[in-house]
């Protein structure tokens, strides 16, 4: 097969770079199929690329004793739980589940905290954070998928590094409304 090279934003991670079609493997090409506007597509079946933004939530999840902390394996220090919502799931819905997933607590959202971007370079690129307070109201605090957790008073919460964004923002909005 002939090399394509498509021409990409840097905004889009190399996994969403394709150069053959997913559905039929015929070479794509960029030009106007909707409104007018260049997108990369099949012209042999018609598929359309439509990459959208990742979206994340985040949750400052107040319980007994102040807010809960995640310690992920990555060297980063300390996180707030949250994680991608899942195709046709609500945000709240999946800060819910995250919650639950990663720290074995029943939260309630109490508030929104607004919405943050960045323009991660990699997995799992651009990435729209929706940022909530939730309250703990039932369940048991435990290790989940994201390592170690625990509840730290609210006056003792290190400073969140800035390469976790979501829980760097979320924390600026809860602490400093």
């Amino acid at each position: 097969m002939k090399e394509i090279h498509l021409p990409y934003s840097d905004q889009v991670i190399a996994a969403h770079r394709f150069q053959y079609c997913p559905m039929c493997t015929a070479a794509l090409k960029r030009s106007p199929v909707i409104d007018a506007i260049p997108r990369i597509h099949c012209p042999a079946c018609g598929w359309i690329q439509l990459v959208s933004d990742c979206v994340c939530v985040i949750s400052v999840v107040k319980a007994e004793g102040g807010v809960v902390l995640l310690y992920p394996p990555d060297g980063l220090g300390p996180g707030l739980p949250g994680g991608i919502v899942e195709y046709g799931e609500a945000p709240e819905e999946a800060a819910v589940r995250e919650v639950l997933e990663e720290t074995g607590l029943q939260v309630m959202i109490v508030q929104s905290l607004g919405w943050s971007y960045v323009a991660y370079p990699d997995f799992p690129g651009p990435t729209v954070y929706i940022l909530f307070e939730a309250e703990a109201v039932g369940g048991s605090l435990k290790e989940g998928d994201e390592g170690p957790v625990c509840i730290c008073p609210v006056e003792d919460v290190p400073v969140f590094s800035p390469q976790r964004h979501g829980s760097y923002t979320a924390w600026q909005r809860f602490s400093h409304p």
